[in-house]
C-alpha cells in the first residue's frame, strides 16, 4: 500500500523526498524503483480495464489468482503459498514490466 500511495506521490508534499522515501522503504528492498512502478501504474490508470491495461495483462497471466471475490479459505492458501515462495512468479512479472524511468 505505501508503495502504491507513494506512486502517486501521496507520502510526501515534496515529491523528491516522496521518491527517496518510497524507494527506501518500499521498492529497493524488492529489487524496484518507484519511477518503473510509476510507468507500469501510470499506464494502468490510462488504460484502466481496456485491452491495454498492463495491470489487467498482467493480471490474467495468473489466473485464477486474481480472479475476485475469493472467500476467505482461497484467500489464506494464498497468504500461505506466499510465505513460501508462491509468489515469485507475480514478483517475476512486475520487475519484467516496470523498468525504471530512463532520464533522457
Amino acid at each position: 500500500m505505501l508503495g502504491h500511495d507513494g506512486t502517486h506521490y501521496t507520502l510526501s508534499g515534496n515529491a523528491r523526498l516522496n521518491d527517496i522515501l518510497t524507494n527506501l522503504v518500499c521498492f529497493l528492498p524488492l529489487g524496484l524503483t518507484v519511477s518503473g512502478y510509476r510507468a507500469l501504474h501510470y499506464a494502468h490508470h490510462q488504460h484502466t480495464g481496456t485491452e491495454h491495461d498492463p495491470e489487467l495483462r498482467n493480471k490474467r497471466m495468473r489466473s485464477p489468482q486474481w480472479d475476485l471475490p475469493a472467500d476467505r479459505w482461497k484467500l489464506l492458501s494464498y497468504a500461505l503459498a506466499d510465505l513460501v515462495g508462491g509468489s515469485l512468479q507475480d514478483y517475476l512479472i512486475i520487475v519484467r514490466f516496470a523498468k525504471p524511468a530512463m532520464k533522457a
